[in-house]
C-alpha cells in the first residue's frame, strides 16, 4: 500500500477530475462524457502527472530523506533506477494515449508537459521560484486543454488563471515547508534568499491578489447563486484562515497544514467552477 502513494493516486485523481472539469467548463452539460477518445486523453493527463511525480522523488531521494523520513519509497522499496524506468514508461503510457486521440494542439501540449516535468525536477526545483512557475503553467495547462479538446472560452480562461495562483501559492508554501531539507540537499530557493518572514509576506500577498481576483469574478462572470456560496464559503473564507496561519506558521509541520487546506481550496475551486452558466 505504501508503494502506491509513490504515484500520488489522490492528486492523480485530482488530475483527471480537473480535465474532466474543464471539458465540462466549455460544454455545459455532459455530453462530451460520451466521446470515448476523450477518455484517452483523461487517461494520457493522468499517467503524465504519475510520471511526474515519480520523476520527482527519484531527483529528490537526498532531499526526501530529511524532509519525509516516513515516506521515502524511493531509495528503499524500490531502487533509483527502477523508479526512474516507472517514469519513463508513465511518460510514453500517456504520450501514447495523446497521440491516439488524433489531436496535435493535445499531443504537442502533453509533450511539453513531459519535458516541463523532467526539467523541473532536475533542475529547476533547486532554483529560485522558477520551478514554482513551472508546476503552476502546468495547472493552469491541465484546465486550459481539457477545454481546448473542444474550445476555449472566457470560463476557462478565468479557471486556468485560478488554477495558476493558487498551485503557485501552495508550491510556495511547500518551499517553506522544505526549506531545511532543501538547503541539505544543494537547493537554493526563495525562502533561502528572502529569510522566512519575507517569504511569508509575499505568499500572504498573493493570497491577497487571488482574493480580490475571486471577488472580481462576481462582477464579470455568468453563474448561478450556488457560485456565490462556494466562492465565499469553500474558497475565499479558507483563503483568509490560510493567511493567519501562514502569519503564524514556525515549524515544517504548520506549513504542512497549510499545504493541505490550500489542497482543500482547490477542490472548492473545483466544485465553484461547475457553478458558471
Amino acid at each position: 500500500m505504501k508503494t502506491l502513494m509513490l504515484f500520488r493516486p489522490v492528486n492523480v485523481l485530482m488530475i483527471g477530475m480537473t480535465v474532466i472539469l474543464g471539458a465540462y467548463y466549455v460544454n455545459r452539460g455532459v455530453d462530451f462524457l460520451f466521446h470515448k477518445i476523450f477518455y484517452l486523453y483523461v487517461l494520457g493527463t493522468m499517467c503524465i502527472g504519475a510520471g511526474g511525480y515519480v520523476i520527482n522523488d527519484v531527483f529528490d531521494v537526498e532531499i526526501d530523506a530529511y524532509n519525509r523520513p516516513y515516506t521515502n519509497i524511493i531509495g528503499e522499496k524500490i531502487s533509483v533506477n527502477m523508479g526512474y524506468g516507472i517514469a519513463v514508461f508513465l511518460f510514453s503510457l500517456g504520450l501514447t494515449f495523446l497521440y491516439f486521440t488524433s489531436n496535435i494542439r493535445v499531443f504537442v501540449i502533453g509533450l511539453l508537459a513531459v519535458l516541463g516535468l523532467y526539467v523541473y525536477s532536475k533542475y529547476l526545483k533547486k532554483t529560485l521560484w522558477l520551478g514554482n512557475w513551472v508546476i503552476a503553467l502546468l495547472a493552469m495547462l491541465n484546465i486550459w486543454v481539457g477545454g481546448m479538446y473542444f474550445f476555449l472560452s472566457k470560463h476557462i480562461l478565468w479557471m486556468g488563471t485560478f488554477a495558476f495562483l493558487i498551485t503557485l501559492v501552495r508550491e510556495m508554501v511547500k518551499d517553506m515547508e522544505d526549506v531545511y531539507g532543501d538547503a541539505l540537499g544543494g537547493a537554493f530557493t526563495l525562502p533561502m534568499l528572502l529569510g522566512m518572514e519575507k517569504m511569508k509576506t509575499l505568499t500572504v500577498g498573493l493570497c491577497v491578489i487571488l482574493i480580490g481576483l475571486l471577488t472580481l469574478s462576481l462582477l464579470f462572470l455568468q453563474y448561478n447563486v450556488i457560485f456565490i456560496f462556494v466562492n465565499f464559503i469553500l474558497v475565499q473564507f479558507p483563503l483568509f484562515y490560510c493567511i493567519t496561519l501562514i502569519q503564524q506558521a514556525k515549524h515544517n509541520e504548520d506549513f504542512g497544514q497549510i499545504s493541505t487546506y490550500l489542497k482543500i481550496v482547490m477542490i472548492g475551486g473545483m466544485i465553484m467552477g461547475m457553478q458558471l452558466t
